[in-house]
């Protein structure tokens, strides 16, 4: 029979869980390996673990199966209490006495197979039960590594919550921070939206009192246009009663000098001498013969009744050079009463502005408005002679103050290129007229930069031009070969009239000195002449010698005195000069070798040609008194 040593009596006794051989770690052991917490953070930990639905049953099973093992435990030692206390059995199976074969003083006791057999299952039980909680030690061991490692991670996801609540801490603060930015900025918004509309308030007031200026200036110059033509009219009517009294002077001359003659012819050789009463024109007498002491000077007498006229330029004058490009806009003031000057203004291809003294024929200075990318392609003077405007082939328009040289404001709007461009107020350079390829003519406001009204045309604009007295008329020619009349009043822009003038696409149009008639030419090469107040085409001009040309000509002009009309022919290399009256060509002059003729104009009592090289030529003016009086078409 197998017998059970201390040994296997103090291991099983080491393996109960009432003498423990090697006490294992507790959850807060194993939760001491991790990091060094606060004492109140593990309490809490702990505290949160304990009340755990899975420790709870976990812990449950632990004790049943420690009472189990109790059980088992205190059977084990009953029974082997039972035998250490049995009789020491002999050979035979049989306890020792004290005689052979005898049993001892005990007497027998309980059967020592029984006993054996309860031993040997008990000593099973046990080492089954020592196996079976070894197993779980194990896994207790490992759960509560593992519970540990939870732990761990728990702590470290604690720590890492905490960070995080750090920084929401520190963008709250920051947030709080732009909050109370973010309020003083809006109290500083609401004092400058407050001074803000003081100040509108106060623009909007001197606008209205600059509109009600510009009103009132224009009311005065207009004014004074109209005093200006009624002063025109009796200056005109004053011309004719002294061209009737002179009328009347020479025929009294012509009979008294006929008188005079029949006389000398009756009485025969008895001479007869008519004379000058006095220098005043019309105290002009027969004297009697007695008193008759000089012969009569009919030359001395009809002289003063020969006015001087404007004739046909005989050749180019003087040419100065303005630009280095070509000249592809000019412009004159139509004012000359305002401002004493002569001033003619140029605009080139490489966006240079230059100023000429029409007078004495010299440039005064050139600067140039543009940027050297862009060109000019219409400028426009102020009545002053102070401001200017100029179109650039970016289909923008500068402001630009001649005497600074610079410009002072830029206005963009359209979308093609700008065939002219001009003030539409005599007495203040700060409305503005533009006529575009886009089909559309735009008012401006120069004040704002900005474009306050937009008028569009039913075919594409190819020419303009506006009426030297009246600045709120415009005509335009398009390509369809109509001419429209547009009248710009205020802010607004209103088609007026039209009429078909040509066949085919105009390509130039210009009105008269005296805004009485209207010239425009077509891509055909035909040249109308057409009246203003009537609306009508007056006159087609004939074709000179030589054919029609494919040069794309500058608009026609015509003379101050609206006698003659001259426009370039051929390659640009010559002048053709039209009788107003009769329609037909009257002479041609050959252009200097400048360049071909790019604009001309026939303002300051002088015609002036603008040329591709650069070059400005004033045409030689002759009068009607030289010898050439032929050139004076019949009136």
């Amino acid at each position: 029979m197998a017998e059970i040593s201390e040994e296997d009596t103090a291991a099983a006794a080491a393996s109960s869980p009432e003498a423990p051989s090697s006490p294992q770690p507790s959850p807060a052991t194993a939760a001491s390996a991790a990091p060094d917490r606060p004492v109140a953070e593990e309490a809490g930990e702990e505290e949160h673990w304990k009340d755990a639905p899975w420790r709870i049953d976990f812990m449950a099973k632990v004790r049943e199966r420690d009472r189990t093992q109790m059980d088992c435990f205190k059977d084990l030692m009953k029974a082997y209490q039972q035998l250490k206390e049995a009789p020491t059995l002999g050979p035979w199976g049989f306890p020792l006495g004290e005689g052979d074969g005898e049993a001892s003083e005990g007497g027998r006791g309980e059967d020592p197979r029984v006993l054996n057999d309860k031993i040997q299952l008990l000593h099973e039980q046990l080492t089954h039960n020592y196996r079976e909680k070894k197993s779980v030690v194990e896994e207790l061991t490992n759960l509560r590594n593992k519970l540990a490692r939870i732990e761990m991670e728990q702590a470290a996801t604690k720590q890492l919550l905490k960070d995080r609540e750090d920084e929401l801490k520190d963008r709250d603060a920051q947030i709080e921070t732009k909050m109370s930015e973010y309020r003083t900025l809006l109290d500083t918004y609401q004092v400058l939206q407050t001074e803000h509309e003081a100040l509108q308030e106060q623009r909007n007031e001197l606008q209205k009192q600059l509109d009600a200026k510009v009103n009132e200036n224009e009311r005065l110059i207009t004014d004074l246009l109209h005093l200006k033509e009624h002063e025109a009219e009796k200056m005109n009517e004053m011309n004719q009663m002294l061209n009737e009294i002179m009328r009347t002077h020479q025929e009294e001359l012509q009979r008294n000098a006929a008188e005079g003659v029949a006389a000398v012819a009756a009485k025969g050789s008895q001479p007869i001498e008519v004379a000058r009463r006095s220098t005043h024109v019309g105290a002009v007498g027969v004297r009697s013969p007695a008193s008759a002491k000089q012969p009569v000077d009919f030359s001395e007498i009809l002289g003063p009744i020969n006015m001087p006229r404007i004739s046909v330029p005989k050749m180019a004058g003087r040419s100065v050079r303005c630009h280095t490009g070509s000249i592809e806009a000019l412009d004159t003031n139509y004012c000359p009463h305002q401002t004493p000057q002569q001033l003619l203004l140029t605009g080139s291809v490489d966006g240079y502005l230059a100023c000429i003294d029409a007078r004495h024929e010299s440039t005064l200075y050139s600067f140039p408005a543009l940027s050297s990318r862009f060109g000019v392609s219409s400028v426009g003077l102020s009545s002053d002679n102070t401001w200017c405007l100029a179109a650039a082939t970016d289909n923008s328009i500068q402001h630009v103050h001649l005497f600074r040289q610079r410009s002072q404001c830029t206005m963009k709007g359209h979308a093609q290129k700008i065939l002219r461009c001009g003030y539409t107020t005599l007495n203040s350079p700060f409305k503005a007229y533009s006529a575009s390829a886009d089909k559309t003519i735009k008012i401006w406001n120069i004040h704002r930069s900005v474009c306050v009204k937009t008028a569009h045309a039913i075919s594409m604009i190819t020419c303009a031009s506006l009426h030297p007295h009246q600045s709120d008329c415009l005509v335009t020619g398009h390509r369809d070969g109509h001419i429209i009349k547009w009248t710009l009043r205020g802010d607004d822009c209103q088609q007026v009239e039209s009429m078909q003038a040509h066949e085919d696409e105009l390509v130039g149009i210009e009105y008269s000195p005296d805004g009485e008639y209207i010239v425009s030419c077509a891509k055909d090469n035909s040249v109308h002449m057409s009246n203003d107040r009537m609306f009508r085409v007056m006159k087609q001009l004939g074709e000179p010698q030589g054919g029609r040309s494919g040069y794309r000509k500058p608009a026609p002009v015509m003379s101050p005195d609206s006698a003659w009309i001259v426009s370039p022919w051929g390659d640009g290399d010559e002048l053709v000069f039209w009788n107003a009256l009769s329609g037909q060509p009257y002479a041609t002059r050959k252009v200097p070798s400048v360049g071909q003729v790019t604009s001309l104009t026939w303002r300051f009592g002088k015609l002036i040609t603008a040329h591709r090289d650069g070059s400005i030529v004033f045409w030689a003016d002759q009068a009607a008194n030289d010898g050439d009086e032929d050139e004076r078409p019949p009136t």
